[in-house]
């Protein structure tokens, strides 16, 4: 067998792995959890990817799944392994929430992704000076220039060999508040028509004249995967705490938003055009 030298995807790869064996038994986690001698709450830990499992509690669990099959087994193992290895942020995990770690894994690892940010640029998408401009208004000092990092590496998904398609909406706010002056404006701005030329990056944007729309409630973002699991909702604050929404209809909902969002938006040349127009007000 060959894995992926990605943990992130290895990880949610085995929770998937899990569940459908579980399921596949017609059991419940309450099932599993008593027959274990688990706690109510362990099982339901490790679906959802919030704990690793330990290789003494994957054996036991897929012994009582019943799976025999020692190459099967060995493959499990094989994923097990690969999803222990540190992620890319792990040098940033004294700066990095477990919701935001969760955010970064479900990111690293979608094939689509719809983002919608009204008042200030996604961080997808941001220069570094930009980023910094951002930042430093929530961050204490110290902690600026490796946040700045994080986030530049965290745009390196669209490096990889399959990078996500990914579908920002962007407000005109965002694009006029002059976050560090002109001249990283300026740079910004470019920067994002550059981004728009990619096969894979979509950039709409949202005028003030389109009036009252739901992004305005907050930014948002919506990601689907290829596994054939539900798509994943996450909702970010300045100081990047990330509210992750798995239930069933959430993500649905937003998709929904995103696509009447889209109704009112500026797309492809016109948007380009509106960006340059904006780039010579930057004096």
């Amino acid at each position: 067998m060959s894995t992926t030298a990605n943990p992130i995807f290895e990880r949610r790869r085995l929770r998937l792995l899990l569940r459908r064996l579980r399921e596949d038994l017609g059991l419940s986690r309450e099932d599993v959890s008593r027959a274990m001698g688990w706690s109510a709450s362990k099982l339901t830990r490790i679906e959802l990817g919030d704990v690793k499992i330990s290789t003494k509690d994957l054996k036991a669990l897929v012994t009582y799944y019943r799976v025999t099959d020692t190459a099967r087994w060995e493959d499990i193992q094989a994923i097990a392994k690969a999803s222990r290895m540190p992620a890319w942020w792990s040098e940033f995990r004294d700066l990095v929430s477990p919701k935001f770690a969760q955010q970064l894994e479900y990111e690293a690892s979608a094939s689509q992704l719809y983002i919608v940010y009204n008042a200030v640029l996604p961080g997808l998408l941001q220069t570094r000076d930009y980023a910094r401009a951002i930042i430093s208004n929530f961050q204490p000092a110290e902690n600026v220039p490796r946040l700045v990092d994080l986030r530049m590496r965290r745009q390196h998904i669209f490096e990889r060999e399959n990078p996500p398609e990914a579908h920002f909406i962007v407000g005109e706010a965002a694009l006029r508040t002059e976050a560090g002056g002109p001249a990283v404006m300026r740079e910004q701005l470019a920067h994002l028509l550059t981004l728009m030329e990619r096969d894979t990056i979509s950039i709409e944007v949202i005028p003030f004249k389109a009036g009252a729309h739901p992004g305005m409630i907050g930014p948002f973002e919506v990601m689907a995967f290829d596994d054939g699991e539900g798509d994943v909702a996450s909702f970010e604050s300045p100081k990047a705490f990330t509210i992750i929404r798995e239930e069933p209809g959430i993500a649905s909902e937003y998709r929904v938003i995103f696509e009447r969002l889209q109704r009112q938006t500026l797309k492809d040349g016109e948007a380009a055009d509106f960006i340059r127009e904006l780039i010579r007000t930057f004096v």
